[in-house]
């Protein structure tokens, strides 16, 4: 493995620590800043890729390993201690973003519904809510088709 590779490896694995580390620290009631700080880079990452279309641009790449150590730490994410984590990732508008960002976000569903049957509920409405495009996407592909 090169070193680039190495470096990612380890990043990764430092960025899924962080990840539980802010997730335990929220459950257990103690100081809550990573948790919040996670958070908010979530929130500013979302609205960055809604600025920013090309999909390969850093902040889809960061937004996207963000959401996989999420998902790597699924089984420490709790339904209602978590809640604002939970938004922040429910509400990224599946028919808008990247696919790597969409696929990210539908193996997290996964793999919580796995990790934690609460999840069950949320998930299928994602899922459900996710089937048909919005309103103003539906007009302009019938548009386009015509």
């Amino acid at each position: 493995m090169s070193q680039g590779g190495d470096d990612e490896v380890r990043s990764a694995a430092l960025l899924r620590h962080y990840v539980h580390t802010a997730l335990c620290a929220k459950a257990d009631g103690c100081e809550a800043t990573s948790y919040c700080n996670l958070v908010m880079e979530i929130q500013s990452q979302r609205r960055q890729v809604q600025r920013d279309a090309a999909p390969g641009s850093t902040s889809h790449q960061l937004l996207v390993s963000i959401l996989m150590a999420v998902r790597d730490n699924a089984a420490s994410v709790q339904e209602r201690i978590h809640d604002t984590l939970l938004d922040e990732v429910l509400s990224i508008p599946l028919w808008t973003v990247a696919r790597a960002i969409r696929y990210t976000v539908l193996d997290l569903i996964g793999h919580l519904v796995l990790a934690n049957s609460a999840f069950m509920h949320t998930g299928l409405q994602l899922l459900v809510y996710s089937l048909t495009p919005p309103p103003g996407l539906m007009t302009a592909d019938a548009t386009a088709g015509s």
